[in-house]
């Protein structure tokens, strides 16, 4: 498998640091939140259990459905909302 250019992946990691940091600093429950969502997204990937496309239906894409659905009903409440919005 060819992991790509090491400067993309260096790149990613700084945009996403970037957004963390942006993140925590204008609320920390949604940093921490975030930290959270990729520490165990990052997890799930080192440990190989969302590279395996032969089970139906292959776990990352169960993993992006959640994902959405989350997304959807957290930005569909007025507090959520709120607390995304609200700047410590």
């Amino acid at each position: 498998m060819n992991p790509g250019p090491v400067y993309l992946a260096i790149l990613f990691s700084l945009m996403v640091g970037a957004v963390q940091v942006e993140l925590t600093r204008r609320n920390a429950r949604v940093g921490s939140t975030f930290f959270a969502w990729l520490a165990i997204t990052g997890i799930l990937g080192c440990t190989a259990k969302l590279h395996d496309f032969s089970e139906r239906p292959p776990r990352i894409a169960v993993l992006i459905a959640v994902s959405i659905v989350a997304v959807f009903f957290v930005s569909t409440f007025s507090a959520a909302r709120k607390l995304i919005e609200s700047r410590d």
